[in-house]
């Protein structure tokens, strides 16, 4: 990594069997698709990877690719806060921002639904049924 070489770096870490380190030389180097590549084709998903998908999906929203950092989200769970704050600060026209909220509308449910249950209200299903559907849930994806 000193002679500023992350690829190099994570093929010497890789070379004695710490992926770790790899991904970490590829992290600090900011070559987040080789660090995706690398995770996605040896099936790993640890926080390094979801590490990369975020900043990943974060580069994707400087580039004003909205619906590809969603997507890039979507390989990795647990990324919800990632895509209510892109959803929020995308600057798009309306119909575009419809689209996008589509895609991530059962992502934000299932989010809150999470979150209702773990203060411990009950939540039947009938109740789901009807919040899923409401006009109310696109306030929070607005």
């Amino acid at each position: 990594m000193l002679s500023g070489s992350p690829v190099k770096a994570a093929c010497w870490y890789l070379s004695n069997s710490d992926i770790q380190g790899a991904l970490y030389c590829l992290l600090r180097g900011h070559e987040l698709e080789l660090v995706v590549s690398v995770c996605l084709s040896i099936q790993i998903k640890n926080p390094s990877f979801k590490m990369g998908l975020i900043y990943l999906a974060w580069r994707c929203v400087g580039n004003r690719e909205w619906d590809i950092a969603i997507e890039t989200l979507d390989l990795c769970p647990g990324t919800e806060n990632e895509k209510i704050a892109i959803c929020v600060n995308c600057e798009l026209s309306t119909e575009e921002k419809n689209f996008l909220h589509e895609k991530v509308r059962k992502v934000i449910f299932y989010y809150f639904i999470h979150l209702i249950k773990n203060m411990g209200l009950l939540v039947t299903e009938e109740i789901l049924a009807n919040f899923l559907y409401s006009p109310i849930l696109s306030i929070f994806v607005l």
